[in-house]
């Protein structure tokens, strides 16, 4: 089955403090829903585990003689659907306001429908659309609208402001050009396993048949899926004769230097390396992951960076000329160690930026960036890093 995602205009029909228990008032907004195609279809298996049929066939009362099937599953199915389908009926009949005549005849033929089903097919509601009733709550329906029913909502949670009215009290459908319509329903039908293949095939054919007819050749949906798939093919044949394409708009998404280094270890990647766009994104994302982290950027890093461009004519550079060297560098070039640096009082906001990228290297050979050292370290440490990535975002 194909799923798709599209905008549903939908509203709940609500019993508000406002109107009578027995008004509907429409809410309407928009919501993406997952939802199938109308003509969509599928097939599937379903088989019984031995063990687990006859551990169930007893434990939960089967009647003697008696054992948990297909067919019985089946049956339950349409029990319950038609269940399901009654009740709302006669929930609705009670009803006015919006769209309650509409929303009424909607699930009178659904019943119609699914009463003309033979003992081998039957309706079925499922997914998001169905509500809470078609999820979860009928299974404690007698419950709800019994004498524990007050103490049943208030433990679950259930519209417990309102109690005075029937829970529950809303309906969400589908505003479609025709008119509301109720979500989630499908028709169901069981096969013979050795009529699979055959019926695979027919439901093929029936597909192709079904999607002819709901979008002819020369509609807007069937002219704009043809210019997809010849872009694709178009992209695809491209990628096929250049695959540094591809390769490109990978790096592009690169932010870290894991990922950029797996991209750099493998071989096929350095057949075109001859490419200048391919070699100045590789440039590009280096770069990129440098200035996210600068501070956890090594000289090897850069090495390799720089053993991959080699061929390229391009060359990855980080570190301060020396040309741009300073005072400050020439200060920082004479600290022994971190206690050196304490007794200073050295101000790394006062230093260059090329000072606190020396200052940076000296503190990590120091062991400052280690979690095990003491807070004093850790806290100078990051400090002097802050320092350097201001002083980088000001340049």
């Amino acid at each position: 089955m194909k799923i798709i995602t599209y905008f549903l205009r939908h509203f709940n029909v609500d019993m508000t403090l406002a109107n009578p228990p027995h008004k509907f008032a429409e809410k309407t907004f928009a919501m993406g829903v997952e939802a199938l195609l109308p003509a969509s279809f599928g097939l599937c298996r379903i088989d019984l585990d031995v063990f687990l049929r006859n551990y169930f066939t007893p434990r939960y009362g089967f009647p003697e003689g008696q054992q948990f099937s297909i067919d019985l599953l089946f049956a339950a199915v349409k029990n319950r659907t038609r269940h399901l389908l009654e009740s709302e009926i006669a929930f609705l009949q009670n009803k006015q306001g919006d769209h309650q005549a509409t929303l009424l005849a909607a699930a009178q033929r659904l019943l119609e429908r699914h009463n003309q089903c033979d003992a081998r097919t039957s309706l079925l509601p499922v997914g998001w659309g169905i509500g809470w009733r078609g999820m979860t709550g009928q299974l404690l329906e007698k419950d709800l609208y019994g004498p524990n029913a007050k103490l049943l909502r208030e433990k679950l949670k259930l519209s417990v402001k309102s109690l005075h009215y029937p829970f529950p009290k809303s309906r969400r459908v589908a505003l479609t050009e025709t008119g509301p319509l109720p979500l989630g329903w499908l028709e169901i039908k069981q096969i013979e396993p050795a009529d699979f293949a055959k019926q695979q095939t027919m439901l093929l054919g029936l597909r192709h048949q079904r999607l002819h007819i709901s979008a002819p050749d020369d509609s807007p949906q069937r002219q704009a899926e043809a210019r997809l798939r010849q872009q694709q093919e178009e992209q695809r044949r491209e990628e096929a004769a250049k695959p540094w394409l591809a390769w490109i708009r990978a790096l592009e998404k690169l932010d870290n230097w894991g990922e950029l280094k797996q991209w750099l270890d493998k071989p096929e990647h350095s057949t075109h390396r001859d490419q200048p766009a391919l070699a100045q994104a590789v440039l590009q994302a280096a770069m990129r992951v440098y200035q996210t982290r600068p501070d956890k950027w090594e000289a090897d890093r850069q090495e390799l960076v720089n053993q991959w461009l080699a061929e390229t004519g391009l060359q990855m550079q980080t570190e301060a000329p020396a040309e741009i060297r300073d005072a400050d560098c020439d200060l920082i070039d004479t600290l022994r160690d971190y206690g050196d640096y304490r007794q200073r009082n050295i101000d790394p906001a006062q230093l260059s930026r090329a000072a606190l990228q020396l200052l940076v290297e000296k503190m990590k050979a120091w062991g400052c960036d280690n979690r095990k050292a003491k807070k004093d370290k850790i806290a100078a440490y990051e400090q002097v890093v802050k320092c350097f990535k201001n002083k980088g975002s000001q340049s």
